[in-house]
């Protein structure tokens, strides 16, 4: 849920689970998510905006276990801004920061680590916090579990590395502690080096035989070169053991190499004959066990291990955006929203287009100075300049841009919108969330040229059309179909919109209630209008009804509409988000 959030704020996110931890326990899987999601959600927020790289590692650790009871420990550091005592002492307290400052600068009101503290009490677990000013925190949370008989899992079998010889070379600050352990819950015999510099006179101690050499590398390239020249050497001299005395050869020594780099993707991927890489970020052990059989050659580099790829087999591949410059058909898309980002981006390559994303209109108009785009996608209601006061600026100086064509994104399909944007200056109008077919329409009668998307008419068929009433919408939470027919249904790109989706919903969430407590009830209206196009793409369409009514009432400085609508608002965010939990974790069994 948070690895997209880490890697927009460019902090590390790193997971280790204990393998001794039970398959089963019995507790509240829903509050303990709420308490983890908020307490690592400000790991992320309190490591990111430094000079240094931010890095949050979540482990989770088996403490105690007996026929009685489980109790697991769940830390969360960061190497972030830290506290002093005085602040830890106030910290569980509601509406309260140890620095007004980090209010400004971080965002939020204190409220969360207040709901999480007394969450976990209801759960008698217990909440402390160590920290020192600008060495970072860590939250510690001990909670305890009831146990549950073991069952058998058919898919969840771990890949048997009984005996394989493993190295790990990775420095004290890297992730080589938890891969061992993890390697060797799996049978493997592990060396593990933290010196690099001696890792050559270290491989020519290592005993003969097929060696799984696995490298966190995390930010840097590792020294394959280096290491292969070890290696060689030490066969060599295995070699010459074996002309001068017969009776005692050996077999040679040979290595395959496991890279852990940093990223977000789950799936193991060849890289050269002899390696085989895996994201070390949020990384599951069955990944890593997977990644080290594939390299051991005990599996095959199949179709349940290879990444996804888009099932929407006939339509055109996604152009180069250096091949889309070059012919005059690259687009700009100006979207403050990142979920609607995503949408339109996977649209785009859907119909074998490239697009530069700009996340609001003075971004915008900043690329349009330095590239030659074709055509502009704009959403009007964004921050710092908004569409209308984009096309203006553009159209002030249309000699430089030769007219290009503009097309408004909007949320809003209110009677007299299209003609208020072509009024503006704007060339044409799409409804968000928009559909496909109506995208490939516009996009051939602005772009010049052939028809890249005509491939695609065949395979990517009409949606049906979005029902607004909210008594209807309401009796489906997530209709995942409606986003599977904007962007196709690749499994793997369908679960990560729903989660990206999940996390900026959240987000979105505390800085209405935040607004509406502050009595800015103009802002809150912005977020809901913020989150109302996004819940529409992704399905969620009466939480996104309910962010209309709300947008409204913002508009209207109406406290006494959002005081009734907000409820309804927070019931049914709950139940989209309880919705989205199931729909993932059914995704993620069938990937």
């Amino acid at each position: 849920m948070l690895a997209h959030l880490a890697l927009s704020k460019k902090v590390e996110l790193t997971l280790f689970i204990d393998p001794a931890i039970p398959e089963n326990v019995l507790g509240d899987p829903l509050r303990l998510r709420q308490v983890l999601v908020n307490i690592i959600n400000n790991a992320i927020k309190f490591s990111s905006k430094q000079e240094k790289q931010g890095k949050v590692s979540v482990r989770v650790l088996l403490t105690e276990s007996n026929p009685d009871q489980v109790v697991v420990t769940f830390q969360v550091t960061d190497n972030g801004i830290g506290m002093d005592k005085e602040t830890q002492e106030k910290l569980f307290k509601s509406f309260s920061q140890g620095d007004p400052s980090t209010t400004r600068r971080f965002g939020g009101t204190g409220l969360g680590l207040a709901i999480s503290h007394h969450l976990a009490e209801l759960m008698d677990a217990e909440i402390t916090v160590q920290s020192e000013p600008q060495q970072g925190s860590t939250f510690i949370i001990q909670m305890p579990f009831k146990p549950l008989p073991a069952a058998a899992v058919a898919d969840h079998k771990i890949e048997d590395l009984e005996g394989m010889n493993c190295l790990i070379l990775g420095d004290n600050d890297s992730l080589s502690n938890d891969l061992a352990v993890y390697l060797k819950s799996a049978g493997a015999q592990v060396e593990q080096i933290t010196d690099l510099d001696r890792a050559g006179q270290f491989i020519q101690g290592l005993a003969p035989g097929l060696w799984l050499v696995v490298i966190d590398a995390g930010q840097h390239a590792p020294l394959i070169k280096e290491l292969r020249a070890a290696f060689n050497a030490r066969a060599k001299e295995i070699t010459g053991a074996a002309k001068t005395a017969p009776e005692t050869a050996q077999s040679s020594i040979e290595p395959r190499f496991v890279v852990i780099k940093r990223g977000r993707r789950r799936q193991a991927r060849i890289e050269d004959i002899d390696i085989i890489t895996l994201d070390g970020d949020v990384m599951y052990r069955q990944s890593l066990l997977r990644a080290m059989a594939i390299a051991a050659g005990k599996v095959e580099m199949n179709t349940e291990t290879a990444p996804v790829v888009n099932l929407l087999k006939s339509g055109p591949a996604p152009m180069l955006r250096e091949e889309a410059l070059r012919q005059g058909k690259l687009i700009l898309v100006a979207e403050d929203n990142d979920i609607n980002q995503k949408v339109i981006r996977q649209q785009l390559n859907l119909l074998g287009y490239a697009a530069d994303i700009a996340n609001d209109g003075r971004e915008a108009l900043k690329r349009l100075q330095n590239c030659n785009y074709a055509l502009l996608l704009t959403d009007l209601h964004m921050p710092e300049m908004d569409g209308f006061e984009l096309t203006k600026e553009i159209r002030s100086q249309d000699s430089a841009w030769q007219h290009m064509p503009i097309v408004a994104l909007t949320a809003n399909a209110l009677k007299g919108e299209r003609e208020h944007c072509l009024n503006a200056g704007m060339d044409d109008y799409l409804s968000k969330p928009v559909q496909l077919d109506d995208l490939r329409r516009i996009l051939e009668q602005y772009l010049p040229g052939d028809k890249p998307a005509a491939a695609a008419q065949s395979v990517i068929s009409a949606p049906a059309a979005v029902n607004t009433n909210v008594a209807e919408a309401a009796k489906v939470t997530v209709d995942v179909h409606v986003l599977e027919k904007l962007v196709g249904d690749d499994p793997e790109m369908i679960q990560e919109m729903l989660l990206d989706f999940r996390a900026s919903a959240e987000k979105i969430a505390t800085e209405l209630h935040t607004a509406y407590q502050a009595g800015q009830f103009a802002t809150a209206g912005s977020l809901a209008h913020k989150l109302k196009s996004s819940s529409r793409s992704v399905g969620a369409l009466a939480l996104g009804e309910l962010c209309a009514a709300m947008e409204q009432a913002g508009k209207n400085n109406d406290a006494a509409e959002l005081a009734v609508l907000l409820p309804q608002f927070d019931a049914q965010l709950i139940a989209v988000k309880a919705c989205l939990d199931g729909l993932c974790a059914q995704d993620g069994k069938n990937a």
